[in-house]
């Protein structure tokens, strides 16, 4: 799938799906020596990390994740959408059927929500941007792109794990307009859930499951708190204080 320039973004920039005739160009996003290149997206349609003997580097982990993306792309099991830029692969969001794609808890081990999360048919888990594209709408338009192919494969309730804030190892660095202090943390107040603390790291680290703000610009509701560093995601129990470090992330839902 092939899209046009969308409404807003700039005309060189257009967005297309993931498949086996844009699988080089994935390759490509996926070996600009980014931090995120040996992941190549297969964190969360494995359930955690690779950890086969023989895959401690992440050189190593890098070639056998991109086979294995390559066999699931191929079996219709991998799903994304990639921003280009004049023909560029820039940016990526995945997203896909919530069974292809299981949530994995604090020990990075697959974990079910099928109480609270039960009714979503889709999930958002991942997004990267090249450095030289940050702060131009890249994540947005992938979002979008993964919307819009969702509501031609016949929508549903789509879920969604951002991070609501975030803040650089220096308390003093914070990088977010609604905010307020609790014991020295940050700590975002969001309507229905409560306090919700700000993840600690580099923006491009803390922010692959992306920001509450996207989201909520495209119709998604926040409807849990969940503990998370940025990969993994566990859902709240009520006894835990709102304002504990782990708990930064939240769970989001739309119906398309």
């Amino acid at each position: 799938m092939r899209a046009a320039t969308q409404p807003g973004s700039e005309p060189s920039f257009h967005t297309e799906e993931l498949s086996t005739r844009t699988w080089p160009d994935f390759v490509e996003l996926f070996s600009q020596g980014n931090g995120w290149d040996y992941c190549a997206c297969m964190y969360f349609q494995r359930g955690g990390e690779l950890t086969t003997p023989g895959f401690e580097s992440r050189a190593a982990r890098r070639v056998r994740n991109l086979d294995d993306k390559c066999a699931l792309l191929e079996a219709g099991r991998a799903h994304g959408i990639i921003v280009y830029d004049a023909g560029d692969p820039v940016g990526w969001c995945q997203f896909g059927p919530s069974h292809e794609l299981p949530l994995v808890d604090d020990e990075g081990q697959p974990c079910d929500h099928s109480e609270q999360a039960g009714a979503a048919r889709w999930r958002i888990t991942c997004f990267v941007t090249a450095k030289s594209h940050r702060r131009r709408g890249i994540a947005t338009m992938a979002l979008r792109g993964a919307l819009q192919s969702i509501r031609e494969q016949g929508g549903g309730v789509v879920e969604a794990y951002p991070v609501v804030a975030w803040m650089r190892p220096d308390p003093v660095a914070v990088r977010r307009s609604r905010r307020g202090a609790s014991g020295g943390r940050l700590v975002v107040d969001v309507d229905g859930i409560g306090g919700v603390t700000a993840a600690v790291g580099t923006f491009a680290h803390v922010s692959t499951q992306g920001t509450m703000s996207i989201f909520e610009r495209e119709g998604f509701q926040a409807v849990a708190a969940v503990r998370g560093n940025g990969t993994a995601a566990m859902l709240k129990s009520p006894d835990v204080d709102p304002s504990e470090e782990r708990v930064t992330h939240i769970r989001m839902e739309v119906v398309i």
